[in-house]
């Protein structure tokens, strides 16, 4: 009898503690979405006539990702850097011109803390940019307690590389050119964007990331892994509402180049999907280990 009394208190105490957390944790949530969204006005990114701003999509892909309170700056600086990513993707899709793309990717190759070293062709580049170096540099800034080092570098190389990305996907789209599949999976899977807002938020975790670990071998190689099984499991979701728009992706270039029927085409990536998930989860598992036998 006593036994179970104190089972159901414990049960009681638990519950009682788990929704305490919830509410709390939920309260912190809706802070750093009307934060999120003050930051956008005044960045005048809802004015912009692109993509709609998915604020409430991309803070609950980044609470996902980081789940303990304490990484409040990690989740608001993610949502951040995703929500222009979506912003500056719909410029080289659909809205940009040719000069402003090109203009976005010199703004960025010319990097300066203090400002544009280029010229800003527009008030839409002109917008972008200003968000682009402003949540660059305050990313920068809140990691240095956390990384003892000034990460600029990387977090700009990692801007470029997708800009460059999108730029070569904007030049095949604009005349007429077809990839084949390997060069398309050479590219896409950094325009996904995932390194340019994934990385960044990863120094505001709480984890000391050495400059020679991220950009070392084992680090690179998973996260190449990632970021190619989720721009597979986007086009295999996607390719139809792509092909409606003109636009080539994995399922379609094995229709195209392979001969392949749309469903063997699927079911072939969904394969390829699972083959990588597997070497990810190998490859993490012996990065974990060799982290455990350094220590």
């Amino acid at each position: 009898m006593l036994n179970c009394s104190c089972a159901a208190f414990g049960d009681e105490a638990l519950q009682k503690l788990a929704v305490e957390d919830f509410n709390s944790r939920q309260s912190l949530h809706r802070q750093e979405l009307e934060q999120l969204i003050l930051w956008l006005k005044d960045k005048e990114l809802y004015e912009m006539k692109l993509a709609k701003v998915k604020t409430g999509y991309c803070h609950f892909q980044a609470s996902a990702t980081f789940s303990d309170p304490n990484h409040s700056d990690a989740r608001i600086l993610l949502s951040k850097h995703a929500l222009i990513i979506s912003l500056v993707d719909d410029l080289f899709d659909i809205n940009g011109t040719p000069e402003e793309c090109l203009n976005l990717v010199h703004l960025l190759e010319r990097w300066d803390v203090e400002g544009p070293k280029v010229k800003l062709c527009s008030k839409l580049v002109e917008t972008l940019y200003r968000a682009i170096h402003s949540t660059i540099c305050e990313t920068v800034e809140k990691a240095f307690p956390l990384q003892e080092r000034n990460v600029m570098d990387h977090v700009v190389e990692l801007w470029v590389e997708m800009l460059r990305g999108m730029l070569k996907e904007a030049e095949w789209a604009r005349m007429n050119l077809v990839p084949t599949l390997d060069e398309y999976m050479e590219n896409s899977p950094i325009t996904l964007g995932v390194g340019a807002f994934l990385l960044p938020a990863m120094y505001l975790a709480g984890h000391k990331l050495e400059d020679d670990v991220v950009r070392g071998p084992q680090f690179q190689g998973l996260f190449m892994l990632h970021t190619t099984i989720g721009r597979l499991l986007n086009d295999v979701v996607g390719f139809e509402r792509e092909a409606e728009q003109g636009k080539v992706n994995a399922v379609s270039l094995r229709v195209t180049e392979r001969g392949m029927g749309t469903e063997e085409a699927v079911e072939d990536v969904e394969n390829v999907i699972k083959s990588l998930t597997r070497d990810m989860c190998s490859s993490f598992l012996m990065m974990m280990l060799l982290c455990a036998f350094v220590d």
